[in-house]
C-alpha cells in the first residue's frame, strides 16, 4: 500500500488524482479481515487493534500525498470541494471500521484541511472575480456578465456530491462566499446610475439570485434577506412611477390643493375650478385607455414579469387614490362645483377598475 501511495503519478501529472489513493486505503488491508471486522458482531479487541496496526503505514505517505495535492496552484474551489468530500466520505468509513486509529485521525486532519482550503481558494477566486471584471450596468439594465459567471460558479460548486451530515452548513458557507461579495459589488457598481436605474438594476440582479438560490434547500433564511432587499427597490421604483404619473397628468397641484384644502369654497382656488380641472381629466381620459403609455421606459427593462406588474399596479393605485380625493371634494356640496355628474362622470371605483383591471 505505501509502494501505491508512492507510485502514483507524479503530482504535476495528476495533480488532482486523488481518489484512487484513497480507495485504496479500504483495499489494502487484508479483505478477510475487514469483512470479518465490518459483520461479525463478536469479534475480538485484538482484530481491531492489529487493524489499527496494520493501517499506520499508510499515515505518511496519503498523507504527504493528498497535502502535495491540496496545495497545487491550479486547482479550482470546484475540485478542491469535491476532494474535501472524498476525505470527509472515507474519514467515515475508515471510522466505522477501526475508530481510533492512526489512519482515521490522518484522514481528520486531511478533512480539516482540505476544508480550509477550498474556503479559501473559493473566496480567492470570488474576490479575484469581481476585482478584474465587475462591469459598469448595461444599457438594459441586466446583471453585468460578472453577476451571471459568479452565479455559475455557485452552481458548478454545488453540483458536487456532499455528504448529508454536512450540507446544511456546507451551503451556508460557500452561499455566504460568493453571495455576500457579489452583492456588495453589485451595489457599488449601481450608485453610479440614476434613482430609477438603480432600482431596476438591483431588481434584475437580486432576481437572478433568487432564481438561483430557490433551487437548493435551507436557502430560505437567504431568500428572505433578498426579497426584503427586492422589496425595498420596488418600493424606490413605485414610488418614482407614480411621481411621473402625477406629473404627466398635471396631478400635482391638484394634489397639493387637496392636501392643503381648509375650510373654504374649493372651486373657487386657482386650478381647482371646472376649467382648470378639465385639463387633468382629458389626460386622464387619454390614460385610461392606454395606461402604459405613461410608464418609464425602465418598468420594461425588469426581468420579472411580477417586479412590473407589481410596480405598475401600486402606481396606478396612487393616481386612483387622488382621483378618489378629488371626486369627493368635487361631488361635496360645500365646494360648490356645478354638475359634479357631469364633470367627472366616472366613479372612483370605475377608474381604479380600469387601471388595475
Amino acid at each position: 500500500m505505501i509502494a501505491f501511495c508512492m507510485k502514483q503519478l507524479p503530482i504535476s501529472e495528476a495533480a488532482v488524482d486523488v481518489g484512487p489513493v484513497l480507495v485504496a486505503v479500504t483495499k489494502w488491508s487484508d479483505r478477510n479481515m475487514l469483512t470479518c471486522y465490518l459483520f461479525c458482531s463478536d469479534v475480538a479487541e485484538q482484530v481491531r487493534q492489529a487493524l489499527c496496526n496494520i493501517t499506520e503505514g499508510v499515515c505518511h505517505p496519503l498523507k504527504v500525498r493528498v497535502e502535495h495535492i491540496l496545495a497545487a496552484a491550479d486547482i479550482g474551489a470546484t475540485v478542491l470541494y469535491s476532494i474535501t468530500n472524498l476525505v470527509r466520505f472515507y474519514q467515515q468509513v475508515i471510522g466505522q471500521v477501526i475508530l481510533g486509529s492512526l489512519l482515521q485521525s490522518t484522514l481528520q486532519e486531511l478533512q480539516e484541511l482540505s476544508e480550509q482550503t477550498f474556503l479559501l481558494a473559493l473566496q480567492s477566486q470570488v474576490k479575484q472575480q469581481l476585482s478584474e471584471r465587475i462591469d459598469t450596468p448595461p444599457s438594459d439594465l441586466s446583471p453585468s456578465p460578472s453577476v451571471s459567471q459568479l452565479l455559475n460558479l455557485l452552481r458548478e460548486v454545488l453540483s458536487v456530491g456532499s455528504i448529508a451530515e454536512r450540507r446544511q452548513q456546507d451551503l451556508t458557507k460557500i452561499v455566504s462566499s460568493i453571495v455576500d461579495p457579489l452583492l456588495q459589488a453589485i451595489n457599488e457598481s449601481a450608485t453610479r446610475l440614476s434613482t430609477t436605474d438603480m432600482a431596476v438594476y438591483l431588481l434584475n440582479c437580486i432576481y437572478q439570485m433568487q432564481s438561483t438560490l430557490s433551487l437548493y434547500e435551507f436557502m430560505d433564511e437567504r431568500l428572505e434577506r433578498l426579497q426584503a432587499q427586492s422589496d425595498a427597490q420596488l418600493d424606490t421604483l413605485t414610488s418614482e412611477q407614480a411621481s411621473s404619473l402625477v406629473a404627466n397628468l398635471n396631478l400635482g397641484p391638484i394634489y397639493t390643493i387637496l392636501q392643503d384644502q381648509g375650510k373654504g369654497c374649493l372651486s373657487s382656488i386657482p386650478g381647482m375650478e371646472p376649467a382648470g380641472l378639465k385639463n387633468f381629466l382629458s389626460k386622464l381620459d387619454a390614460f385610461l385607455v392606454m395606461p402604459d403609455m405613461l410608464l418609464l421606459p425602465q418598468i420594461g427593462l425588469l426581468l420579472s414579469s411580477l417586479h412590473r406588474s407589481t410596480v405598475q399596479h401600486r402606481a396606478f393605485e396612487v393616481i386612483a387614490a387622488i382621483y378618489r380625493q378629488l371626486y369627493e371634494a368635487v361631488h361635496d356640496a360645500e365646494n360648490l362645483y356645478q354638475n359634479p355628474g357631469i364633470l367627472m362622470p366616472r366613479t372612483p371605483d370605475q377608474v381604479l377598475k380600469l387601471l388595475t383591471g
